[in-house]
């Protein structure tokens, strides 16, 4: 068998070092401006399950303001009683609503909402249960570090 001899040039080789470098310098620098996001649907996420003092309940009439560094789960919403959609809104714009929660002939007081709904700190969360009587809207969901 014959054995082939292979020589590197090494000013050839230092010259191919530093192009590389710059390349790789010159791509990791360019960042494309990134809005704010307030709302975001990241889809299903497997963690695991959060500390009972993350947990959180929203009542209508109430506002919540996701602490900053935090975000919020949205999980589920409902209300206490009655036929009436329940609307959750993020900073004034809806986002989700839950209509007909007594459509069927069980008392159905909440609906899952499908996993990825989060809510950026320092957003305000409102309920409406487009209700006059009492303000009996309701929302869960968890906290985590944002």
């Amino acid at each position: 068998m014959r054995r082939i001899q292979i020589e590197v040039h090494p000013l050839s080789a230092l010259v191919g070092a530093g192009v590389l470098a710059v390349v790789l310098l010159g791509t990791s620098a360019v960042q494309a401006p990134e809005r704010p996001l307030r709302v975001r649907v990241v889809g299903p996420v497997e963690i695991a399950a959060p500390a009972p003092a993350d947990y959180v309940r929203i009542i209508e009439g109430v506002p919540y303001t996701v602490p900053m560094g935090r975000a919020l789960v949205v999980t589920a919403i409902g209300k206490d009683g009655g036929k009436n959609s329940v609307e959750l809104s993020v900073d004034g714009d809806s986002v989700v609503s839950s209509f007909n929660l007594n459509e069927s002939s069980e008392s159905v007081s909440m609906r899952e909402i499908p996993p990825g709904l989060v809510v950026q700190g320092g957003s305000v969360v409102t309920l409406d249960a487009k209700t006059v009587a009492t303000p009996d809207g309701r929302a869960w969901g968890y906290l985590v570090d944002a």
